[in-house]
């Protein structure tokens, strides 16, 4: 039996061959991994912004994985902003999801779509009632994806250039700190995924509890408690 030895030169190797299946790809994979990179992570989700959350990630694309039920850990790929419909003549605007992500299991790849919306933005309204706005504009922006991928993809794959691109396994809407969610609010969350057959929506917690399992924490790294994601 060989053995591979598994040093530096052997991971920018695989690098490399990652980058050349899908050329404009941002690509992670488990090394790129560290405490630090989940402190950074952390910062942007307290940055109040879906641009800082969208930078690190798009830095940091393994990170993404972690959200992603069944994503298999072989490495993930991303595709940050990328249009998927242009703006039209009549004036209608194109449709530009956060992610196309690409992870790949034993079962081969899978593509998904990722939508992001702030740390401190919860799926449900206050009282825990109902979605609140960012919930439901999350899903109807997820909903409209998924149904240009389902009417469309021919055109997709011609107009981003990305030929290997297949119909998404279902798309993913990161949202919110089950941390601070209700009971209520959860519930909200939790019947919604149950209910949806394609679309699931997670709390930032869930990469924060994942990865902290892989790789552990720093001196800086801030409180840390297990939690429903």
């Amino acid at each position: 039996m060989k053995l591979t030895h598994m040093d530096e030169a052997y991971w920018m190797e695989r690098r490399a061959e990652a980058e050349r299946e899908f050329p404009g790809s941002s690509f992670g994979m488990r090394p790129d991994l560290t405490a630090k990179v989940v402190d950074r992570f952390e910062d942007a989700l307290h940055a109040g912004s879906e641009e800082a959350i969208q930078i690190c990630l798009t830095e940091n694309p393994y990170l993404v994985q972690y959200a992603i039920r069944e994503s298999g850990h072989h490495g993930t790929w991303v595709y940050p902003k990328q249009m998927i419909r242009p703006k039209a003549a009549t004036g209608e605007p194109g449709l530009i999801p956060d992610f196309l992500a690409v992870t790949r299991s034993s079962l081969g790849d899978h593509w998904w779509i990722v939508e992001l919306k702030r740390f401190d933005t919860q799926f449900a309204d206050a009282q825990g009632g109902a979605m609140s706005p960012s919930g439901h504009k999350a899903v109807s922006q997820a909903a409209g994806y998924l149904s240009h991928f389902r009417e469309y993809i021919d055109a997709i794959r011609s107009h981003a250039r990305i030929p290997r691109i297949t119909q998404p396994a279902g798309a993913l809407i990161l949202i919110g700190d089950s941390r601070t969610e209700s009971e209520a609010q959860r519930t909200v969350r939790s019947n919604f995924v149950r209910t949806s057959s394609n679309i699931d929506v997670a709390s930032y917690r869930r990469i924060v509890v994942n990865a902290r399992v892989d790789v552990g924490f720093t001196p800086n790294s801030r409180p840390f408690n297990l939690e429903p994601f």
